[in-house]
Formats: structure tokens, C-alpha cells, sequence
């Protein structure tokens, strides 16, 4: 019965024998797929949506340093137990606190850089397209005078080599009569090389606000803003415009809150999807690991058997 007992690893506590087991039990194959889930989830979100900032960033580092420090005492309960569990729980802790910074990194420079800048961002309404755009480098938003329109005749999109997206930019003019353009509506993939420029609320004759695309906040928005000057430099070049040291480009809209709203629930929804699958994939590799764990110690078992047998024939 002791022999029995011992033999079903199942029915033994997880905090004892643990240089003996060859298994994980189901309390620690859930450990496997939570313990890390969490600490990627923890990171993702610390790196993903609080605004820019030394808090943030202080309190991101914080939350890193703590996830490291939980692989470490991990590691530490594996030399001083033997066990295979804490060393495989170490290393997928050690794969959470290096995946949840990136993926977290990568939703704030896509999705929560352009809510946070429009957020703190200056709005200037009444901003004639004749304006010096100097004068607009801090905006957020800016709500063009009545009378702003797009020039939908003079649009042009241009693709980089190598590239599959097709950066797309047309002029906001009003009536005065100017061979200057210093805003530009601007978008990816909604246009034609020189004409159909349907990007965000073109098509309302009511629009008049443009929500500024950043030059700064992230390289991720810096090289998307020089693709758009790029645009804009050989459109100045094929309808002769003269084109400013820094042109302000914008999503054209007609509601600018709705905007905000969107980026904020894209960023939001993005982060979910990411935790989502997250929990997946550390629910795979956690069944993996058992099962290649159960696997190496049936084969082992099978080993010892056999050799067993061997030697009590040979002494026989």
C-alpha cells in the first residue's frame, strides 16, 4: 500500500518529495499556465496604456523588476529542491517578462501614443489653412474656419519601395488664392495615386477638424510622418506648391471626441486581444511541458524496468 501510495504522484502534497516526482500535478500544471499569464498580462498593461511620463515609466520598471524577481525566487526554490517544476516555471516567467514589455510597447506606440498626445494636445479652433503652421506645432486638434475645405482635385498617394501601404495626402485650403499649403488631410490606403482621397470624413462637405497625426511621439509615428512629408514633398513637386519646413498632416473629420473615443477602444481592444492570447499560449506550452515531462518519465520508468528485469535474469 505504501508502494501504491508513493506511486500516485497525484495524491502527494506539492510541497513534499520533490527530488522523487517525475510529474506535475494538476495544481502545478495551473500554476504553470497562471503565474506567468499574470506577470505578462501585469507588464502588457503597465507598458501599454498609462500615459508617457516619468511615473509611468517608473512605475513600469517597478513592475518589472518585481516579475524578475519572482523568476528569482523561483530558481531559487529549484536548487534547493530539485525539482523540475520551479525550473520550468522559471523559465516561462523569465518568457513573460520579456514578451509582455514588447507586446505592451508595441499597443502604446500603435494605438495609445496618438489618444495620449491628442489628449494632452493643444485644440485650436478657427485656424485659418493660410495660417503659419509654426504656430501649431503643440496641437492635438485643430477646427479649420468655415470655409476650409479640401482640394480633392490636386491629392496624391505615394508607396515607398518595398512597401505595401500607400501614404495618402491631400491640401486643406480655404479661398484666399496661394500657392502655399501648410495643412495637409492625411491617411494610409484610402486613395488612388492621383485621385479617389476617401480617407476618414472626406466625403461630408460639414468636416472641418483634423485630429494631428504626432512627429514625435514614438519612432513608430516619426517614420509614418516622414512618409507623409515624402507624399507631400512630390506633390508640391507635381502641382507646384510651396511646401514649409514642417506642415502640419491630420485625419480629416467631422467629430473629433468620436475620434478620441476610437482610439481609445482600438488600444483597449487590442490589449484584451493580447491578454487573450497570452492565456493561450501559456495554456499550451504549460500542457506541453507536462506532457513531454510525463512522457521523459514514463520512458525513464520503462528504463529502469527493463533493466531490472535484465540484471534479475542474468542472475538467474
Amino acid at each position: 500500500p505504501a508502494t501504491a501510495a508513493h506511486a500516485d504522484y497525484k495524491s502527494t502534497s506539492p510541497f513534499s518529495g520533490w527530488t522523487r516526482r517525475e510529474h506535475l500535478v494538476t495544481r502545478e500544471v495551473a500554476l504553470l499556465v497562471f503565474v506567468p499569464w499574470i506577470c505578462y498580462v501585469l507588464l502588457l498593461l503597465v507598458f501599454a496604456l498609462p500615459p508617457p511620463g516619468v511615473f509611468a515609466s517608473v512605475f513600469a520598471l517597478i513592475c518589472w523588476a518585481g516579475t524578475l524577481l519572482a523568476a528569482g525566487i523561483s530558481y531559487d526554490f529549484q536548487k534547493r529542491h530539485g525539482s523540475p517544476f520551479y525550473k520550468l516555471l522559471t523559465l516561462t516567467v523569465l518568457l513573460s517578462c520579456t514578451a509582455g514589455p514588447l507586446v505592451g510597447h508595441h499597443i502604446f506606440v500603435t494605438e495609445m501614443s496618438c489618444y495620449w498626445m491628442h489628449q494632452s494636445g493643444v485644440t485650436y479652433k478657427g485656424v485659418a489653412p493660410s495660417s503659419s503652421p509654426d504656430a501649431y506645432q503643440d496641437a492635438g486638434i485643430i477646427d479649420f474656419s468655415d470655409g476650409s475645405n479640401l482640394d480633392l482635385r490636386r491629392v496624391l498617394g505615394s508607396r515607398p519601395v518595398g512597401s505595401t501601404t500607400t501614404y495618402c495626402i491631400a491640401p486643406i485650403m480655404d479661398s484666399s488664392a496661394s500657392n502655399r499649403v501648410h495643412f495637409f488631410a492625411a491617411d494610409v490606403d484610402c486613395c488612388e495615386p492621383r485621385r479617389s482621397f476617401v480617407c476618414g470624413d472626406a466625403a461630408k462637405p460639414s468636416a472641418r477638424t483634423g485630429v494631428v497625426l504626432p512627429a514625435h511621439s514614438s519612432s513608430y509615428n516619426a517614420k509614418r510622418w516622414q512618409h507623409f512629408y515624402n507624399a507631400a514633398a512630390q506633390a508640391a513637386e507635381v502641382y507646384g506648391w510651396n511646401l514649409p519646413e514642417r506642415p502640419i498632416f491630420v485625419r480629416w473629420f467631422d467629430d473629433a471626441e468620436a475620434v478620441q473615443s476610437a482610439l481609445l477602444h482600438q488600444g483597449l481592444v487590442e490589449a484584451f486581444i493580447q491578454c487573450f492570447v497570452g492565456l493561450c499560449a501559456s495554456s499550451i506550452v504549460a500542457m506541453w511541458l507536462h506532457w513531454s515531462l510525463a512522457y521523459y518519465a514514463r520512458g525513464a520508468e520503462s528504463k529502469k524496468q527493463t533493466s531490472r528485469r535484465a540484471h534479475n535474469n542474468s542472475c538467474c
